[in-house]
């Protein structure tokens, strides 16, 4: 930028001709400005002139004031102004706006603060781009992320982005009320611009975000300090039914899948195994329940037997399985399967099946229940067996949603259903992708593309509905990458085939790995046809272990209680905050119930509701409970409750008392 001499500048002051003949003469100006100091001296002022317009002149404005101000220039006009944006003594930056950076924004403080006061959208994912993270790493004192507005839904951040906040040098309080007053310890919500912050005694939840560096934790439910879902300490679950613990939520409608496990005798690792009788040594009850083609539970005489076992507690079960072995002619062919009332002392028939007959080796067969049943005591009650002289049950197992469809195949069409397939290679068929035994795979010797998919197709005969793919890779990990990489499940709708799911970039390593893929929505083939249709690997040609179809996951009505906290007085009213996402929309207290107790969870007063807001991918309700008429225990507590089988996904809850 040209600079003009100040003492020219001085000798002529007095004479405006002189004054132009200086700026003339100073250089070919081109509408750059002009910078005016005196030397020697610290910077006052700037000043910009233009004489005329026309020829790209400087006019001169007034003193920009701030010594420590910071300039930009107009680009073509080439003006120079002052931006508004200044720096002081302390290095404290104002008049900023709009922020982009190249490069890293970091606190350093050892108490870091970001604060956003935008009162529409709160904290948007796009200050930080798609891929971008935001860490505040606080050595000593707890500090905030607020969001000083009731919505912040834009306040996850999208693609690979995650917020994190850590404390340092301190772990989380090891009682309730441990923190001072507004020590969060994490990031904290703000209501119409006040904290929801503990009170420094026992009687305030607060909600917690801590999400994980998996991008999939979205908030964590405490107590007066931090802890998660995962752990499970902090709700009571006697009083909860069927409920689906995910990484930062509760959702009511369960992963689910088989509920007796693994029996080593009738009574270990957990419940009861019982017979009506037993054929002898290596026939007791609880081979049933083993898990293994090669046992059995055989009766000790007879075409009657009763097969039984005992939960700890009552479990919801939505299907139940009954597989055979070889010796087929001793399987079921009549039966009800029981549940036992404790009310009445009596066994309830759940389903009643007769004439079941034509059953191959290994076959298992499921049968769904009319509804969700809760029992403590199931069991098959067998009326009549197919000639065999005893009754025989290989497997039997209860399930809750996301039972196996595909009973063990012993070729492409035994014991039942067909697979095809575009490619196969010597003895490697098909049906080792559902035999059960991942040392058995079905191999290609070839590899896939987009333009040349590797398919593999079962199709069952009848109407199948599945809501959930399993593939499982070989025993070691010789074959890892020869599992799918790219590929698609699809159903025949009885005229075309469709899409029901889509997977990319799918890796495998170690061996012995089994992955699951819930369906977007779950699809029903009227033929019970379905397809892998295999586009990539990780690099060799297609072979796999494993494959299982399942039926939905099942939804239920939760009823959510957390544990009675003691706080120092009892109060008349209680503010319970719940924050949720709405799978299926709801009306608030007819399909989502808010309660509240002082006495410990003896009684429950439902609340009056209001909607507050948004919050990540949650609504936030509160519910105000009047517990004055109650006794006077000082042990508060929520509970939520949902009905008409609506699916919500439970993120946190805060309760107040007043």
């Amino acid at each position: 930028m040209p600079v003009i001499n100040y003492q020219d500048l001085i000798d002529a002051a007095l004479d405006a001709q002189a004054l132009e003949d200086v700026i003339n003469g100073a250089a070919n100006l081109n509408g750059t400005g002009i910078v005016v100091t005196r030397l020697g001296q610290e910077l006052k002022t700037l000043a910009k002139i233009q004489s005329d317009a026309a020829l790209n002149g400087v006019l001169a404005t007034n003193t920009f004031g701030n010594d420590n101000r910071l300039l930009r220039s107009d680009g073509t006009n080439r003006n120079i102004q002052a931006s508004g944006i200044t720096i002081d003594d302390s290095n404290n930056i104002t008049g900023v706006n709009n922020l982009t950076t190249l490069g890293d924004i970091t606190l350093n403080s050892a108490t870091p603060e970001l604060i956003f006061l935008d009162s529409d959208d709160g904290l948007s994912s796009s200050l930080f781009g798609s891929s971008g993270a935001l860490v505040l790493n606080t050595s000593s004192t707890a500090k905030d992320i607020l969001f000083a507005a009731n919505n912040v839904e834009k306040g996850r951040m999208t693609g690979n982005g995650y917020f994190t906040a850590k404390r340092i040098n301190s772990g989380a309080p090891t009682a309730p009320g441990t923190p001072a007053d507004g020590d969060i310890n994490g990031i904290r919500y703000l209501l119409n611009g006040v904290p929801m912050a503990l009170s420094g005694a026992d009687d305030v939840a607060q909600l917690y975000m801590e999400l994980s560096e998996q991008k999939s934790a979205p908030i964590d439910m405490v107590l007066g300090y931090a802890d998660s879902f995962k752990t499970n300490t902090l709700v009571d679950l006697t009083n909860s039914v069927a409920i689906n613990w995910v990484s930062g939520y509760i959702s009511n409608e369960p992963t689910g899948g088989a509920l007796i496990p693994l029996m080593t005798t009738n009574s270990a690792p957990s419940g009861t195994a019982s017979a009506s009788s037993s054929y002898g040594g290596g026939y007791e009850a609880y081979r049933a329940f083993d898990r293994s083609n090669s046992n059995a539970w055989m009766s000790a005489a007879g075409s009657t037997g009763i097969l039984e076992y005992e939960f700890p507690a009552a479990v919801t079960a939505s299907h139940y399985t009954v597989q055979c072995d070889s010796e087929t002619t001793r399987a079921p062919n009549t039966w009800t399967f029981q549940g036992y009332n404790t009310g009445t002392s009596s066994w309830d028939t759940l389903d009643t099946r007769s004439g079941v007959s034509g059953w191959a080796t290994n076959q298992r067969r499921f049968y769904a229940f009319a509804s969700n049943q809760t029992y403590k005591r199931f069991r098959i009650n067998v009326t009549a067996h197919n000639g065999g002289g005893y009754v025989k049950i290989n497997n039997m197992q209860l399930y809750f949603g996301n039972c196996p469809v595909l009973t063990p195949m012993t070729s492409d069409t035994t014991p039942v259903g067909t697979w095809t397939y575009s490619h196969t290679y010597g003895g490697y068929s098909t049906d080792k992708l559902s035999d059960e035994n991942n040392s058995s795979y079905w191999s290609t010797n070839v590899a896939a593309s987009v333009g040349s998919p590797v398919w593999a197709r079962y199709t069952l005969g009848s109407s199948l509905t599945v809501g959930r793919l399993m593939l499982g890779s070989y025993s070691s990990n010789a074959l890892d990458a020869a599992m799918p990489r790219d590929f698609t499940l699809k159903y025949h709708n009885g005229t075309t085939w469709v899409t029901a799911l889509t997977v990319t970039g799918i890796t495998w390593s170690g061996g012995n790995e089994y992955k699951y893929w819930d369906l977007p929505s779950n699809v029903t083939s009227p033929t019970g046809a379905f397809e892998l249709n295999i586009t990539a690997t990780n690099g060799g040609n297609v072979a796999v272990a494993e494959m299982q179809l399942y039926t939905p996951k099942v939804t239920v009505n939760a009823d959510l209680r957390t544990v009675g906290r003691a706080q120092d007085s009892n109060p008349t009213s209680l503010d319970v905050y719940v924050l949720i996402n709405q799978i299926d929309a709801i009306t608030l207290g007819t399909d989502l119930k808010i309660y509240g107790t002082r006495d410990n969870g003896a009684n429950w007063v439902e609340g009056s509701y209001q909607y507050i807001g948004h919050g990540w991918n949650g609504t936030l309700y509160k519910g105000t409970v009047n517990v004055s008429g109650q006794a006077a225990d000082n042990r508060i507590a929520a509970r939520v409750t949902t009905h008409n089988l609506k699916r919500i996904q439970w993120f946190a809850h805060c309760i107040k008392g007043i």
